[in-house]
C-alpha cells in the first residue's frame, strides 16, 4: 500500500454528504508560485501540471475531481507536501477535521517552511475550538512570514476573547 492509500482508504466524499463550500475560510494558494512543488518521484512538469489542474478544480468547487488529482500526485510521489496540504484542505472542506489535521501535519513534517500550511492548520484547529493549537499555528505562520495578513487576522480572532488589545493589534497588522 502506498502512503497516499494509508492517508485514508476511503474517499473524502461519501454519497449524500451535504457541504456548503462557500463558507470555508481556508487559504488556497492563488497560483503554484506559492507552492514548493516537492516532486522528486515524478517529473517536475508533470507534478506541476497535475497540481495546477487540481487547484483550478479545487477553486471552482470541483472537489472530488481535485481530490483524485491530488491523490494521483501522491501515488507517484508520497512526499509531495503541496498535494498533502491541498488534500488536507479538501478534507477540512468535507468536514473530516481529523484527516485534515493529519494531512496538513504530514505536509508540515515534509516542509515546515510554508506559512500557508501553518495558517490552514490553525484554521482547522480553530474550527474545532482548539484555541491554543490554533494560536500556535498562526504564530508559526507569522514567524515564517511576518506580513501574512490572513494569519494576523486569524490570530486576532483567537485572541479576541482573552486579550482584546493584542487582537486589535493583529487586526491592524492584517489591514496594512
Amino acid at each position: 500500500s502506498t502512503r497516499a492509500d494509508r492517508c485514508d482508504d476511503r474517499r473524502l466524499f461519501q454519497p449524500g454528504f451535504v457541504r456548503n463550500l462557500s463558507l470555508v475560510p481556508v487559504w488556497l494558494p492563488v497560483s503554484l508560485g506559492t507552492l514548493s512543488l516537492h516532486s522528486p518521484g515524478i517529473g517536475m512538469a508533470s507534478a506541476a501540471d497535475s497540481l495546477r489542474t487540481a487547484m483550478q478544480l479545487h477553486q471552482t468547487g470541483q472537489l472530488l475531481q481535485a481530490e483524485q488529482l491530488y491523490r494521483q500526485v501522491l501515488q507517484s510521489d508520497p512526499g509531495n507536501a503541496d498535494a498533502l496540504h491541498l488534500l488536507g484542505l479538501i478534507a477540512y472542506q468535507a468536514g473530516r477535521h481529523d484527516l485534515a489535521i493529519d494531512q496538513i501535519q504530514r505536509a508540515i513534517a515534509i516542509d515546515g517552511t510554508q506559512h500557508i500550511y501553518h495558517n490552514n492548520l490553525g484554521e482547522v484547529y480553530r474550527s474545532l475550538g482548539r484555541v491554543a493549537d490554533a494560536r500556535a499555528s498562526y504564530e508559526k505562520a507569522l514567524w515564517l512570514e511576518s506580513t501574512f495578513a490572513a494569519a494576523h487576522y486569524n490570530l486576532g480572532l483567537v485572541l479576541s476573547a482573552s486579550d482584546p488589545a493584542a487582537a486589535q493589534h493583529h487586526y491592524e497588522l492584517a489591514i496594512r
